[in-house]
């Protein structure tokens, strides 16, 4: 077990409840890359008139990792205090991603998160050297966790980070008190299977992959983060309900419909297929932080032509 593990308290697990769809809410930005107030409120109540979980800032999808430091602070800010006013009765939790390229960057950026308002923070492993050991990927969340009392989140997704949080990680992270989740993006059936098959009722098992969503739900997976609920969070919610319940035919039925409305991500990259989505809803114009590639005219009549498909224009 790693020192840094062994030296930290053991007790009862920090509170958070994580069930249901919590979508990685993108950046609606203006031209200069500045946050585009107006639009990320209007989209935020979009998502809550929906009735998500909660909402995770400045994830990859809302490209946490390309925004300064000033337009960071500002979607906290914003997020905050615009849920705090509009959702008093029914306090949502506000997720904020906080990686970065080594353990005391991220720590800075949990504290200043933290310090807005976050109520948890999501933090991947550092995304610029890889991490090979296991007992160096468990001290760099162990140390996150140290330094912060509120809840911490690990996030896989080596597709962006070069290196994955082994199984076995995960395992001796869960024993800390404030790291109560993890959300793993890795599209990897065989590794949600293996994060389930642990059987932490305590720990809390969440899926960021749209294709993998429903199966996962019914072999007891806490919930979903999907980028698609940013354009279609009643989709997805249906789909948590049918799993939920246990309805494996509707489960099929919605899964088959998630699965389609995903493949407007082929019109070009991902995230900008995405945002575009939202910004046909009526949210923002179509801008993403630069180099990241736009679209062509005839890649922004297929995602509408998808919008359409699913009766959302």
């Amino acid at each position: 077990m790693s020192t840094v593990l062994e030296s930290l308290p053991h007790g009862p697990k920090a509170i958070l409840n994580l069930h249901g769809i919590i979508p990685p809410v993108i950046t609606p930005l203006t031209r200069d890359e500045t946050v585009d107030h107006t639009a990320l409120i209007a989209h935020l109540h979009y998502l809550i008139e929906a009735e998500v979980s909660g909402v995770f800032m400045l994830g990859t999808a809302g490209e946490q990792a390309a925004l300064t430091d000033s337009e960071r602070e500002r979607v906290v800010r914003i997020t905050v205090e615009e849920l705090r006013q509009t959702t008093t009765s029914t306090k949502i939790p506000i997720l904020v991603g906080v990686m970065d390229a080594g353990t005391k960057r991220t720590i800075q950026n949990a504290q200043a998160a933290v310090s807005l308002g976050a109520d948890a923070v999501v933090a991947t492993l550092p995304y610029y050297y890889p991490t090979e050991k296991i007992s160096s990927v468990v001290d760099h969340f162990a140390a996150i966790a140290e330094a912060l009392e509120c809840p911490v989140i690990l996030y896989n997704i080596p597709q962006f980070t070069k290196s994955e949080i082994p199984i076995q990680a995960v395992v001796e992270l869960s024993q800390i008190p404030n790291i109560v989740a993890i959300k793993d993006s890795q599209e990897d059936w065989g590794r949600i299977q293996d994060l389930l098959f642990e059987e932490r009722p305590d720990f809390d098992i969440i899926v960021g992959s749209e294709v993998l969503i429903g199966a996962a739900l019914l072999l007891g997976a806490t919930g979903g983060v999907l980028g698609i609920a940013n354009i279609m969070p009643h989709l997805c919610l249906d789909l948590y309900r049918a799993a939920t319940d246990g309805d494996i035919a509707k489960t099929f039925s919605l899964q088959k419909k998630m699965t389609d409305a995903r493949r407007m991500y082929d019109a070009g990259y991902w995230l900008t297929c995405q945002k575009a989505g939202v910004s046909l809803l009526g949210f923002g114009e179509l801008q993403t932080t630069a180099p990241i590639p736009n679209l062509s005219d005839q890649a922004l009549d297929q995602i509408r032509q998808s919008l359409q498909r699913h009766g959302l224009l």
